[in-house]
């Protein structure tokens, strides 16, 4: 006896299908489930709600408030496409009801950390600024343009934040032999030093990084974590790397100190 395929439902915005699967993959998608691809479909609302109720698995992060959860009685898992866990969600009635919620922030956290690194050791050596200043031709050269460079090699590196890509960024600076403390009040101490760092006070991080990398994810804890008064914390001449959300820091204030040349910073977020 042949039974029904579970039905699989992609809602794969902002992403695309072809971005989300290598075709080999899409291929044993469609051998093993029924498969409904919203990507594209102006009515994708509509046949969403009337495909929730045979819906084994959701790819994307649509609008699943309780009502609609409630509704899911087969659903057992949430597949988040963008690596942010967006308040669009009811994941307390995922949980009541026993529907997993995936996130794809372990691969994700790869790229991050490599780019990441990329941008402190530009902060380190100012390589984009002497770019900058030779196409202006105000270059210098040898003490006259790295007389306030460092090394990460030895450095003393803070972290806030230690989740997927904490975790990966470290893997990449254990050759540096850098001093890495982390800041991160979700993590017990033991599994911080388990993981070959240092676990750390706020204040500590702050006043006591060459580097600091800001990590954290936004909770109602960290928003604003790092507000004007705990910025004029950081040594003259941190660099500052802020790569996760741009409501972790009073962004006004930071961008603020960073025009006075308290220190400097590398962004990949923006308000």
């Amino acid at each position: 006896m042949t039974h029904p395929k579970e039905l699989v439902v992609l809602y794969p915005v902002p992403q695309s299908t072809e971005r989300i699967f290598a075709p080999v993959t899409l291929r044993r998608l469609h051998e093993e489930f029924e498969v409904l691809d919203l990507e594209g479909d102006p009515d994708a609302e509509r046949q969403l709600d009337l495909a929730l109720p045979r819906a084994f698995a959701v790819v994307g992060q649509p609008d699943l408030p309780a009502e609609r959860v409630e509704r899911a009685v087969s659903l057992r898992a949430l597949c988040n496409v963008e690596g942010n866990f967006f308040p669009n969600v009811d994941y307390a009635a995922c949980a009541d009801r026993g529907v997993r919620v995936l996130g794809c922030g372990p691969a994700y956290a790869q790229a991050v950390a490599e780019y990441s690194l990329g941008l402190a050791l530009d902060l380190a050596r100012g390589i984009t600024r002497e770019d900058r200043a030779f196409r202006a031709g105000t270059e210098g050269y040898t003490f006259a343009s790295n007389a306030d460079s460092i090394l990460l090699r030895g450095a003393e590196i803070g972290f806030i934040g230690f989740g997927n890509l904490g975790r990966a960024l470290h893997e990449l600076l254990v050759p540096f032999r850098a001093v890495v403390r982390v800041y991160d009040p979700w993590l017990p101490n033991s599994y911080l030093e388990e993981a070959g760092v240092t676990p750390a006070s706020l204040d500590e991080v702050l006043e006591g990084s060459q580097v600091l990398f800001v990590l954290a994810t936004i909770t109602e804890e960290s928003e604003r974590l790092l507000s004007e008064v705990r910025l004029r914390r950081l040594r003259p001449g941190t660099r500052l790397v802020l790569v996760s959300r741009a409501a972790v820091a009073d962004f006004t204030a930071l961008v603020e100190l960073v025009s006075e040349g308290r220190f400097v910073a590398a962004l990949d977020v923006w308000p």
